[in-house]
């Protein structure tokens, strides 16, 4: 994709789309920009079309053609409804078959900031969800893309560029059928990406995960005939200062196990990758990026939760890595248990700062909505440090606690812990339980349930994976850099 920066748009062609944000009776920047105003502008204004509904298009043909895309009022414009707007009017414009997108940046955010959230927004609003039809995919996208009226030096739009098409990168992997992304199908694609980018990775299969006694891992895959993976994706120096873990919760499929769920509940249970693939993403990012003066590590712990003949079975007690032991009282409540042994084999690999991703609980959804997602760790610095890179990122993180009695709740008769302390509270309690397994270490748990999937199509993306936290861990790699 090339791309261009302008202070006003001087070579208008009919092969051209021009997206413009704005808020409510907030124009005068599209004539600004274009030189005039687009045919017809003046006469819908009149009538009282242009109110600024939020992510509403109108279009007006003509060379160029406009895309006026509405942000809602100016006093809830931020980043993100900036960035999501952007991506309606290019999702509008690519479907209209433009292969030429142009982004006037409007008032009322800082110009850099709306800059950078408009190539992000370019990139992700083109983005077709159709892995498998039988049309080409490329007849979508864009070529060429100008930003008018956005400073952007080239480091921050190769930034942008980058996370938004690693974002799309886990968008893919979040869409394919569960068929072609077993655990082994992801190791392989993951090995294969991270080769792309010039980071190591390091394939752990079920006869080593077994040596290293990761025994909640292979209690969660015994149902199933496919083998359980542990994926070790790495950049930098391992002798920084800084050593990073992003640890992926990657359920390629979960049905519940023993514990099955709903044929409802069960339908876009391929997306319970959706922390693998926020990994995956950020990990190419960073790749291609190169913050300096860290390591990372991005360790992904990949099965199927299948209810087979040998599958675990409510009642049974699982030994994890680090020693301690689990009471499975829901077969159905994994996540925890692959990150359990996850989280143990951060710390063990030396890990000064641990940040997991999953699409964990149910109840963080009842909680906050798809609007954000719960954060959840220790210490209180660590986790501001983690949101202020997801709100630099454009991401929306929200802090919930852990209280002592959430860990009480978790304690077993038989054995260290349960995996299971009821509905109330179910992603604290769940938190709690992964507590025990990062000893001291810095430690953020990101429960993106709610985020990591568009139940139906908006205005701004399609129905699937969205891709959510890559931009977040990306930003948390600069941040920490030396």
């Amino acid at each position: 994709m090339r791309i261009h920066q302008v202070d006003r748009l001087d070579s208008p062609s009919a092969d051209l789309a021009v997206v413009v944000p704005f808020v409510k009776d907030e124009l005068d920047h599209i004539t600004a920009a274009l030189g005039q105003p687009p045919a017809g502008l003046d006469q819908a204004r009149q009538r009282g079309e242009l109110r600024g509904s939020l992510y509403s298009v109108s279009v007006f043909r003509g060379e160029p053609s406009v895309f006026l895309v509405g942000a809602g009022s100016a006093g809830d414009l931020d980043p993100l409804r900036y960035l999501r707007a952007v991506a309606a009017g290019a999702r509008s414009a690519s479907r209209a078959g433009f292969r030429r997108i142009a982004v006037v940046v409007g008032p009322g955010l800082d110009h850099a900031i709306a800059a950078r959230a408009s190539v992000e927004g370019v990139v992700r609003g083109v983005y077709d969800a159709a892995l498998l039809k039988t049309r080409e995919r490329e007849s979508f996208g864009v070529d060429e893309l100008t930003i008018i009226g956005g400073p952007l030096d080239a480091r921050e739009l190769e930034h942008s560029i980058v996370v938004a098409e690693s974002a799309n990168v886990a968008r893919d992997l979040l869409n394919l059928p569960p068929a072609d992304l077993t655990p082994t199908i992801l190791a392989d694609k993951l090995c294969a990406m991270a080769a792309e980018v010039g980071l190591e990775c390091r394939l752990l299969g079920q006869d080593e995960i077994s040596a290293l006694g990761m025994g909640a891992i292979l209690g969660v895959s015994k149902g199933s005939a496919e083998p359980p993976r542990l994926i070790d994706i790495r950049y930098g120096d391992e002798n920084s200062a800084v050593k990073l873990a992003y640890v992926g919760k990657g359920l390629t499929f979960d049905s519940g196990g023993l514990s099955l769920k709903t044929a409802d509940g069960m339908v876009w249970m391929k997306g319970d990758m959706g922390g693998a693939a926020a990994v995956a993403g950020a990990m190419r990012a960073i790749g291609l990026l190169k913050p300096p003066g860290v390591y990372i590590r991005g360790l992904i712990g990949s099965v199927e939760n299948m209810p087979g003949p040998a599958a675990m079975k409510p009642g049974d007690v699982l030994r994890t890595l680090n020693g301690k032991t689990i009471e499975v009282l829901n077969t159905d409540s994994e996540g925890r248990l692959v990150l359990a042994d996850m989280l143990a084999y951060a710390v063990q690999g030396g890990a000064t700062n641990i940040v997991d991703v999953a699409t964990l609980t149910g109840a963080v959804v009842v909680a906050l909505g798809p609007e954000a997602a719960g954060i959840i760790g220790m210490p209180r610095e660590w986790i501001d440090k983690v949101l202020a890179a997801s709100s630099e990122a454009m991401e929306r993180l929200w802090p919930l606690p852990i209280f002592p009695e959430h860990r009480r709740r978790m304690e077993s008769t038989i054995a260290d812990m349960k995996n299971t302390g009821g509905r109330a509270g179910g992603a604290l309690t769940a938190s709690a339980m992964m507590s025990e397994f990062v000893d001291d270490v810095p430690w953020a748990h990101l429960d993106i349930a709610g985020t990591a999937w568009e139940e139906s199509k908006t205005a701004y993306a399609p129905a699937g994976g969205s891709g959510f936290g890559v931009a977040t861990l990306v930003q948390l790699a600069f941040d920490m850099a030396a």
